[in-house]
């Protein structure tokens, strides 16, 4: 119940979509704060670290752009 809380209130503070506010707070919660999105504005409001699946691509093969 607590995150879903944490999600509503930055839903409403932060005025991004309630399921990236409810990954940022699991993300938070689990102890990673890092998320794989193609939205990262909705991300960086939250304070959570993101990328995208081309840089997690890039970094996962050992190459870089």
């Amino acid at each position: 119940m607590r995150i879903r809380l944490e999600a509503l209130r930055d839903y409403d503070e932060q005025h991004v979509d309630y399921i990236d506010a409810y990954i940022a707070v699991k993300a938070k919660h689990s102890g990673s704060s890092d998320v794989l999105t193609w939205n990262q504005k909705h991300f960086r409001r939250l304070g959570v670290r993101s990328i995208t699946p081309g840089e997690y691509l890039r970094t996962a093969s050992g190459t870089s752009k």
